[in-house]
């Protein structure tokens, strides 16, 4: 895994949550959602409890801020709806 890869968990309380890696070694990696887990205090999750989506990537990971990364988490799952268009609460 790389820093910039948009995954989805599939273990643990955050199941089925998405998430964007921060940074990674062989074993682990440092996520967040920006909502539940900041980027201040990424989570540290095992790299075979989460499943990289394809063709999602989002560049300088590094510096990203709580707010956008809320804001592409919020587009990628709008995106993948299946019933029809995403409903955003304002």
């Amino acid at each position: 895994m790389n820093s910039g890869m948009v995954v989805v968990s599939l273990a643990g309380r955050d199941k089925g949550y998405l998430h964007v890696v921060l940074a990674a070694d062989k074993e682990y990696a440092l996520i967040a959602d920006g909502k539940h887990r900041k980027v201040q205090s990424p989570k540290r999750k095992k790299l075979k409890h989460m499943r990289p989506l394809e063709g999602l990537y989002i560049e300088n990971a590094g510096s990203i801020t709580n707010k956008e990364l809320r804001k592409v988490i919020a587009t990628i799952k709008c995106e993948n709806e299946e019933d029809g268009p995403c409903q955003k609460k304002m």
